[in-house]
């Protein structure tokens, strides 16, 4: 299973939309696809519906649950979600005091590393017990930016963190920053130009700010369901197309 963590320390970036929409497309591609919510304010769990009275990832942290089949719920679509809820706030203290075991995701993927073919993991907009263990546990790392000072700056800290973390998990690489919510302004096309010159590795694929994707949250569809010729949703499936050539495994 490849595990991926879309990450980045500034919030409204589209870190939940990109997960979202990858996983429609990754799906629509006939992958297996278990996606993690890490994020205290579960905005991917409410998305896809999840049930937050069952065991979430603030257990799986806190070793209180560690049985797979406990913590994934299965979802209509065919995915598998482990849900988030606000107890995760309190998941950075535990750590502090008791030592929790940064591990615990990577463990999770590993067992259920033949259950799916990817894993996508929703990282909060800040450097938390759970970010890290994600980092732990992931292969590689998307950094959805806008194009903005703050975001390039969020991500830039993030490529620092994962350098850190090389002793840890030093199969994980950052597989590019991806640009969001792009439109043909001038700021935007000097902003993207910035981004391109940055000493990191860039997708090509850049998603267009697109109406649809607000709507999109109301209906809690993905916008290949919701509006599939919107701008952002043909850009996801070329997002999709793009990493499955990575991979060695598009077909069109």
């Amino acid at each position: 299973m490849r595990t991926i963590a879309i990450i980045n320390l500034k919030g409204g970036t589209a870190k939940t939309t990109t997960t979202v929409n990858l996983a429609a497309e990754l799906r629509h591609r006939g992958k297996r696809v278990l996606c993690i919510d890490a994020d205290p304010q579960h905005n991917l769990t409410d998305f896809l519906g999840a049930d937050t009275d069952s065991p979430t990832i603030s257990d799986l942290l806190a070793s209180r649950c560690i049985i797979a089949e406990d913590l994934v719920q299965k979802l209509p679509g065919g995915l598998g979600i482990v849900p988030s809820d606000l107890s995760l706030c309190e998941i950075d203290i535990e750590a502090i005091q008791k030592g929790i075991s940064l591990r615990t995701v990577r463990d999770l993927c590993e067992n259920l590393a033949y259950d799916y073919d990817v894993c996508l993991i929703d990282c909060p907009p800040s450097f938390t017990a759970a970010s890290i263990a994600a980092l732990v546990a992931a292969d590689e790392v998307i950094l959805p930016v806008t194009v903005d000072a703050f975001a390039i700056g969020g991500a830039q800290e993030i490529v620092q963190q994962v350098e850190n973390l090389a002793t840890v998990n030093p199969a994980l690489r950052v597989r590019g920053v991806l640009v969001t919510m792009w439109q043909r302004t001038s700021v935007c096309m000097q902003g993207e130009d910035a981004v391109r010159r940055l000493d990191l590795p860039v997708l090509h694929t850049v998603i267009r700010r697109s109406c649809k994707v607000q709507e999109a949250t109301f209906a809690r569809q993905p916008l290949r369901q919701y509006a599939p010729r919107a701008a952002a949703a043909l850009d996801y499936e070329s997002l999709c197309c793009e990493l499955l050539t990575d991979w060695g495994e598009c077909r069109g």
